[in-house]
């Protein structure tokens, strides 16, 4: 070859090297990235916070803007999130629709864009059901059969309402997991059930234990997926401004249980976090974590007990050592849920930011609501190491309603707990359950109070507390029998 040959294939190879460094490496066709559209959702830095990628289309889109507004969309392509701009042709809607419409859509199985065609429909309330005949007896619940031994729904905290809904499918024929992604999902649903302690029936998800100890409503629980898919299909995608009031974005939440959208690399994906519906796995934990989450600090508390602050930007190995000393004060599981409980001063991005630490740290169970006000009753019961009461079902013999008796001994949960505190100060480690025995007269006073176990003394203040509560009269003018019991932990 030529010196001038020789030249010429240079030039011609440098030429080539400049059109594909200038067009990219991109398929023809493919349209880049609008940093606009990406700049419309929360950024995460790590793709071990993501859903495995997929093909088919994304699911409903819900729109959550900068003010807190909500709208539902269509898009025919993952790759569509990324260039174009959903608010275009978008339908405003409202967060009791979405909570609607998406249910409906699941039951139906619509299409995204069936479902976005259901919001602009009129909506008709279902009629009233009709009331039972007088005569019909009311059709027994299973978890009302058998309370021995079983802690119930109210243990700190308000007495739960009897739940009559079942969760769909509860009835029907369960086939047995053959696929390797049906027994990993089953081998999820066991590992976090074995986390919790019964509850005694199922209720609504919400963030920590009920009663004094809980947080505000508006709550949703959600699972890591690291081992497979998701086990169901997706409710739909939110797409929340990054500026947007975390308190809006858990909202959002609660009312579709949607999967959460962020941008990297270019495209938008999906956390793979699993929101798992109302009435399933209604198991509390006795202990749990909450991640207070503020403009500039975290605080991790083993509710209740004084909390472990962290400030500034997170830091992951200080953020990973804050959560295993606050573990460590309560002597809980490592994989015990860590509840996020946001501040109405931080932003979207702040959260999803808390949620990519907490996956990175091996939180694998996540509950995400408001934090308490500040000054409000719940407020005043974080931050301080509380003495732990648990109430048991009670046994009646008389014309007076149990959950009655029980609401009204939970009444005096602070008379019951000084009595354990002035206990405690003699003996640190005291714990265990004390059983009580008392006899409510015609009147509704307590004629006869005993009480015992764990310590003599702790038992005849319960026994003092139970004799001077007033109780709701018994029915016909008799009188009732009542034993009961209270689990005291430090």
């Amino acid at each position: 070859m030529s010196p001038l040959t020789t030249t010429r294939v240079l030039a011609c190879a440098i030429a080539m090297l400049m059109i594909v460094g200038a067009c990219g490496t991109k398929a023809p066709g493919t349209v880049a990235p609008d940093p606009a559209a990406l700049a419309r959702v929360p950024r995460v830095t790590t793709a071990n916070v993501l859903a495995a990628a997929t093909v088919t289309p994304p699911p409903v889109v819900i729109l959550l803007d900068e003010a807190g507004a909500l709208h539902v969309t269509a898009i025919a392509s993952w790759a569509a999130l990324a260039t174009q701009d959903p608010m275009k042709g978008a339908r405003a809607t409202d967060r009791a629709s979405v909570a609607r419409v998406l249910a409906e859509g699941r039951a139906k199985a619509l299409s995204p864009t069936e479902i976005v065609e259901a919001f602009g429909r009129p909506y008709t309330p279902p009629p009233e059901p009709a009331a039972p005949p007088a005569n019909q007896d009311e059709e027994e619940d299973e978890d009302d059969q058998d309370y021995t031994g079983v802690m119930i729904q109210f243990e700190e905290g308000k007495m739960g309402k009897k739940d009559s809904a079942r969760a769909e499918g509860q009835y029907k024929m369960i086939k047995e997991p053959r696929t390797p992604a049906e027994l990993a999902a089953v081998a999820r649903r066991r590992a976090r059930e074995e986390v919790y302690t019964v509850a005694g029936r199922r209720r609504p998800s919400r963030v920590g234990p009920p009663g004094d100890v809980a947080a505000a409503v508006n709550v949703v629980v959600g699972e890591v997926i690291t081992d497979g898919e998701f086990e169901r299909p997706a409710a739909g995608l939110l797409l929340a401004a990054p500026r947007v009031k975390a308190t809006e974005l858990v909202d959002a939440l609660a009312a579709s249980h949607a999967r959460i959208a962020v941008a990297y690399d270019g495209a938008v994906r999906q956390l793979h976090i699993e929101l798992l519906p109302d009435l399933e796995f209604g198991r509390e934990p006795r202990r749990w974590l909450e991640l207070r989450v503020g403009r500039t600090e975290l605080a991790v508390e083993a509710v209740p007990e004084v909390p472990i602050v962290v400030e500034g930007p997170i830091v992951q190995p200080a953020f990973v050592a804050a959560l295993a000393q606050a573990r460590a004060r309560r002597a809980l599981d490592p994989q015990v849920r860590v509840d996020v409980l946001v501040e109405p001063t931080v932003d979207a991005q702040r959260v999803i930011d808390v949620l990519a630490a907490l996956d990175q740290a091996g939180v694998r169970m996540i509950g995400l609501g408001r934090a308490p006000a500040p000054d409000s009753a719940e407020a005043k019961l974080r931050g301080v190491r509380r003495a732990a009461l648990r109430f048991r079902r009670a046994s009646v013999q008389g014309d007076v309603d149990a959950r009655v008796i029980e609401a009204t001994i939970f009444g005096r949960r602070e008379e019951l707990r000084a009595c354990y505190t002035t206990a405690l100060t003699t003996t640190p480690a005291l714990a265990g359950t004390v059983s009580m025995q008392f006899f409510i007269q015609p009147g509704g006073a307590v004629a006869a109070s005993n009480a015992d176990g764990v310590d003599p003394v702790l038992a005849s203040c319960v026994a003092d507390v139970i004799k001077a509560t007033p109780f709701p009269k018994p029915a016909h003018g008799g009188g009732a029998q009542v034993n009961d019991q209270i689990t005291f932990e430090p």
